[in-house]
């Protein structure tokens, strides 16, 4: 019977490189997918219109100052179908990999979970 396993990578490199692992281990090629998850618009940094004080007008350094930790949220998410006899094997292979299943990266964002470094 088949199966499906997704990981979440953080850049398309890391992405890349798990793909490249299981295609060595066997899976076919078309087997595993790459898609890109990000917003089209960009990130959001805070009221951009309005500012977030009465006082503020606007400098590029003070919006820097208070929005500078917030940066764009994108995902690599990898998905591979094989066959599920092949499915510890490959999940071994995503997770030397980095990647990070959906539940821990929802955990994650929400402060409950483990911090990816």
């Amino acid at each position: 019977m088949e199966t499906t396993i997704a990981r979440v990578f953080q850049t398309m490199e890391e992405a890349e490189k798990a793909r490249d692992a299981l295609v060595s281990a066997g899976v076919q090629p078309e087997a595993v997918d790459i898609a890109f998850q990000a917003d089209e618009a960009g990130p959001v940094r805070g009221n951009f219109l309005a500012g977030d004080s009465k006082t503020s007008i606007g400098h590029q350094e003070e919006y820097d100052a208070r929005f500078r930790h917030q940066g764009e949220v994108s995902r690599f998410i990898l998905t591979v179908r094989l066959d599920e006899a092949r499915a510890s094997e490959a999940e071994a292979a995503l997770q030397r990999a980095g990647g990070q299943t959906i539940d821990d990266v929802t955990a994650a964002s929400r402060g409950n979970g483990p911090a990816r470094a």
